[in-house]
């Protein structure tokens, strides 16, 4: 279970927990995929991504006593930051995206951050593309990286 994140934004922000497991075969298995051809639907695949993202990230936190705090939000609108954690004074983002990075799926970080009092270290999107670059505001990075 992944806590929300409020701090004094507005009371249009989701509250509720996410769900996710550290199995993503289990989790296919749970959404209906049997063959290559389910892997079409980009709604549940991107869920599925993001899932194997953000538990990737959790197990290492736990496996090598990292003791980091995390946190997703998302507004109403439904606008995200898949993952974030505080270091010191700092925040650190996630988002993550199956294919090519692109300007709206860091719309979500952009409207996180115009409410945020503290400063953000790092902004990173997660892909699942072959290339990790740098951009002006973010880091886009390969998913096997992170």
């Amino acid at each position: 279970m992944l806590p929300p994140y409020y701090e004094n934004f507005s009371k249009r922000i989701v509250k509720t927990s996410k769900l996710y497991f550290y199995d993503t075969g289990l989790a296919s298995f749970l959404l209906g995929f049997r063959q290559k051809e389910d892997l079409e639907d980009q709604m549940l695949i991107g869920s599925l991504f993001e899932n194997l993202v953000v538990s990737d990230i959790l197990r290492k936190n736990h496996h090598q006593y990292l003791l980091q705090e995390y946190w997703f939000w998302q507004s109403s609108s439904g606008h995200e930051v898949d993952l974030l954690t505080k270091r010191e004074a700092a925040s650190i983002l996630w988002r993550s995206n199956l294919h090519k990075p692109s300007c709206p799926n860091l719309q979500g970080l952009g409207i996180f951050l115009r409410n945020l009092q503290r400063q953000v270290n790092t902004r990173t999107l997660v892909y699942g593309g072959e290339e990790s670059h740098d951009r002006t505001r973010y880091l886009v990075r390969k998913w096997d990286e992170v």
